[in-house]
């Protein structure tokens, strides 16, 4: 599961470009209303084109609205290409050699490269780049006077477009991660764990999609720190959590929540199989090595508090409260052991 999923954050995206692209061909239809004369071919045939588009753009937004991506992302992609393709057959300046509106195909390669994937990005750039060095090569009436300026142009930009977007997405899931990960850990922090606690819980449909949660106490952490130092302290928390990656089952969740504060969101509807992970995590860490120059610390102890969604809550502050209330408990019954 991602919290911050690439998908959120490109759908924002693209519900502005719909937008904008709305307003330009809008634009765009007044300026060929002004330009051309009524009856005109030039005018019919751009409002041929410019007003399906306009109506494509609506649908696009509706869709995405309704939390449709890829059609809405296609159709972006897919209308300045045809808008950039349609002008040669339709625009007699460019059968004359004005090439102007074929540099819009840079436009559809920068938003493929946004919105759909790196593969669909290179096949579009390779087969537009193709096309344009085919109409320059066979049709010698409209090739332009600076055509290898103008198909240089085309390609640098194209390939521009590709790699900065890259890079840039590159970057962003490098900030991402940073955002939600525990650095001394290595697993996701108790921001990540909220987030992903919210998204459970407001996707519970009924008593099949219960999940299970795991609160967890190393014991006498604070005494491990102050008598060996947080060197020592660092190793334990890095291990454990090695620990837990480790044991707890492949589609669970576990966070550092605090200090020595773990959680575990285990998506398992039966309250029975909840104990029996919280049981198996308790009994397991007691055979959990750590050296430490030369010599072993010796085993240490958790304590958890488990509860159960929707059995013992249905809000995240309920929910949590249930599992840290059960969690006191077990410590107060002696600890390393499950409440």
């Amino acid at each position: 599961m991602t919290v911050f999923a690439k998908k959120d954050t490109q759908s924002s995206l693209l519900r502005w470009v719909l937008i904008i692209l709305g307003v330009l061909t809008t634009i765009i239809l007044v300026v060929v209303l002004i330009d051309n004369p009524p009856g005109s071919d030039r005018r019919i045939l751009y409002l041929a084109m410019v007003i399906p588009m306009l109506l494509l753009l609506g649908i696009s937004l509706w869709l995405l609205e309704k939390g449709q991506y890829l059609i809405p992302a296609t159709i972006v992609v897919a209308l300045p290409m045809l808008g950039a393709w349609g002008s040669l057959l339709f625009d007699p300046s460019v059968g004359q050699g004005d090439l102007f509106p074929l540099l819009y195909v840079v436009f559809t390669i920068t938003l493929s490269s946004l919105f759909l994937s790196r593969l669909a990005t290179v096949l579009i750039a390779s087969v537009q780049f193709v096309l344009l060095v085919g109409v320059v090569s066979l049709f010698p009436s409209l090739r332009p006077l600076n055509c290898a300026s103008f198909l240089l142009f085309v390609f640098v930009a194209s390939v521009l477009g590709i790699v900065t977007n890259q890079l840039l997405e590159s970057r962003v899931e490098q900030l991402r991660g940073f955002a939600i990960t525990d650095a001394l850990t290595g697993l996701p922090n108790r921001r990540y764990f909220e987030v992903v606690l919210e998204q459970k819980l407001s996707g519970l449909k009924d008593t099949t999609d219960g999940f299970g949660l795991i609160l967890i106490d190393i014991d006498y952490f604070k005494g491990l720190n102050d008598t060996h130092g947080h060197p020592v302290g660092d190793l334990v928390l890095r291990e454990f959590a090695r620990y837990l990656k480790n044991r707890k089952p492949f589609d669970a969740i576990a966070c550092r929540i605090g200090g020595d504060e773990f959680a575990v969101i285990t998506n398992d509807p039966h309250l029975d199989t909840v104990r029996a992970l919280a049981e198996k995590l308790c009994k397991g860490v007691a055979g959990l090595a750590l050296p430490y120059q030369g010599s072993s610390l010796g085993p240490i102890s958790i304590t958890l508090g488990i509860a159960h969604c929707p059995e013992h809550g249905e809000t995240r502050n309920t929910l949590f409260s249930y599992a840290d209330e059960a969690l006191l408990s077990a410590k107060r019954a002696g600890r390393g052991r499950v409440g």
